[in-house]
């Protein structure tokens, strides 16, 4: 999928994201916004995204409004529930890193300036979630912007910024020893080795319903003119899928196959795929 982006200039960003955020601030923050984690050192925050009517809904809600932390690392979480859908996202003037995808971290971590975020689009699959820390302590521009991106539109899905427990207002300054070292052993992020893989892959059948797969082992699934939901019963190793960020080097348990794309993977262990029909 061929996108062309240019980058929201940060006028204009802020005018729309101060627009969204109005009816949002008088409101209370949810707390499911948060998960457990949030309660220790570093915050975790869900963002679910899910199409609904041709808009991007995050947490059941059009352009809600989440809560980050100003003294200490916050963690990301955005999930694409959707079943089909795409996500593919930028987030403006901000500078983070994609750690993990699938809770599982990445190999090496993908870190994005506050200069070239606005401009690195970053995909997020269905049935999928990706996973970026950040510090928010920007003290010109305290609420940031997650803004979808398609061929014709960009839409601001979700506004956070820090919480300082009236509403939103221009932080401080944000010493060193304010900002906690990231610690992902509060959430549920694992690590695996990448596997080594030798020789040609096997290929798999498309047609094939079930399919028993060895440790250690490259496959290929096919192409099919439809839509292929495959579902695995322990992570496999994405090498590359799509040349865009979230699109390479990832583990994965399920994935939708788009018609007419045929996949790469490698399995760590003994692993079942099933195919659904759905």
């Amino acid at each position: 999928m061929k996108i062309n982006w240019k980058i929201i200039s940060i006028s204009t960003l802020l005018l729309h994201l101060h627009a969204a955020a109005a009816p949002h601030q008088e409101k209370e923050h949810r707390k499911d916004a948060f998960s457990s984690a949030a309660q220790k050192s570093d915050s975790l925050i869900s963002a679910k995204a899910e199409l609904i009517n041709g808009r991007w809904f995050i947490n059941g809600k059009y352009r809600p409004v989440l809560k980050t932390s100003m003294t200490k690392t916050n963690f990301l979480e955005i999930m694409n529930v959707s079943n089909k859908e795409s996500l593919f996202i930028v987030i403006p003037k901000l500078e983070y890193n994609i750690i993990a995808k699938n809770k599982i971290l990445l190999n090496e971590k993908i870190a994005l300036s506050e200069g070239t975020s606005g401009k690195s689009i970053v995909w997020v699959e269905p049935k999928s979630s990706l996973t970026i820390s950040f510090i928010n302590d920007l003290a010109n521009t305290p609420l940031q912007a997650i803004v979808s991106i398609t061929r014709n539109n960009k839409d601001i899905i979700a506004i956070f910024g820090p919480d300082q427990g009236k509403g939103f207002t221009l932080p401080g300054n944000t010493s060193n020893d304010q900002v906690s070292v990231p610690d992902y052993s509060d959430l549920n992020i694992k690590k695996l080795n990448i596997p080594q893989s030798v020789g040609n892959p096997v290929t798999i059948n498309p047609k094939e319903k079930n399919y028993l797969l060895v440790g250690q082992g490259k496959y290929e699934i096919l192409s099919l003119p439809k839509y292929q939901h495959l579902v695995f019963s322990e992570p496999v190793y994405i090498e590359k899928r799509k040349n865009i960020l979230g699109g390479y080097g990832y583990w994965t348990k399920e994935t939708i196959l788009y018609p007419g794309e045929s996949l790469s993977f490698i399995t760590s262990a003994k692993n079942n795929l099933r195919k659904r029909d759905d």
